[in-house]
């Protein structure tokens, strides 16, 4: 049980993760599930053929903004940390993250096959991640869930994610921003800074 380094070839770029933090990922084995970090290009190629299913794009989005491929979207794809989730050798979902500063990571997606849902894959991840991330000297991670995801932001909460605020835009909707804190310093500085003095 638990998180298993799987050996194999990993593909061989430098990521603002790897830069920032130090850290190269490695293929994982989740407990039958294979966590392989990748190009960039395959993860824009699983975007296009299933985000608009797994996300709800087309009417149900009504009039958010779409936005198509571009040379500057791909390039940020590929400073992204990308991972393929396989499971006897076919795709059933991905994951991106990235640092969004120097002390926080911001875990922007993880869209996992009808199939794959639902059977502990994003719980062992979060693990996953979570354990290397604090190693690294990570802070926090951050995360934006839709209000409508009921899932994931009960994952999150049980995970330990706090809301930390709320954003609205013409891309995503109204998002809850959700945050983990890492280390005790952290965690220890949001509640005294957040929770009111009691007398």
């Amino acid at each position: 049980m638990g998180n298993t380094p799987v050996k194999g070839p990993v593909a061989s770029r430098s990521t603002l993760t790897e830069r920032l933090y130090g850290l190269v990922w490695e293929p994982v084995d989740l407990e039958g599930v294979i966590a392989t970090p990748y190009q960039g290009r395959d993860a824009l190629a699983f975007v296009g053929e299933h985000y608009p299913r797994i996300f709800g794009g087309g009417e149900r989005n009504g009039t958010l903004l779409t936005e198509a491929a571009s040379e500057a979207k791909r390039r940020f794809v590929d400073e992204m940390d990308v991972f393929t989730f396989t499971q006897d050798g076919r795709v059933i979902g991905i994951s991106m993250g990235h640092p969004a500063d120097w002390s926080s990571y911001y875990f922007r997606s993880l869209a996992l096959l009808e199939g794959a849902r639902c059977k502990g894959l994003a719980r062992r991840f979060f693990g996953y991640l979570r354990t290397r991330l604090r190693a690294a000297g990570v802070e926090r991670i951050e995360a934006e869930v839709q209000t409508s995801n009921a899932h994931m932001m009960h994952l999150s909460s049980s995970e330990g994610f706090v809301v930390t605020g709320t954003v609205a835009s013409e891309r995503w909707g109204l998002v809850v921003r959700m945050t983990l804190h890492l280390t005790e310093a952290a965690q220890t500085a949001f509640v005294s800074t957040f929770t009111p003095n009691r007398v």
